[in-house]
């Protein structure tokens, strides 16, 4: 539903990125324009994830977790 509205929303305005909390799964999604991206940032006690933006690009990160990965496509 989530990657649905952000697609729906992409139709009327130009938007970068989305960003979702509460989900769980750290995730960084391109959707169909080829440029937004669908970001959820995971959580703390699984995953370890968060996110960084550092004025150009945003990405998911993991606090001392080498086996957890970004899901996407």
């Amino acid at each position: 539903r989530l990657v649905q509205f952000c697609e729906d929303e992409i139709s009327r305005s130009e938007v970068d990125y989305f960003v979702f909390g509460h989900r769980h799964l750290p995730i960084d999604y391109t959707l169909k324009n080829g440029h937004s991206r669908y970001i959820n940032l995971g959580d703390w006690l699984v995953y370890n994830s968060y996110a960084v933006f550092d004025g150009n690009d945003l990405q998911v990160k993991f606090f001392e977790n080498a086996d957890a990965r970004v899901f996407g496509n």
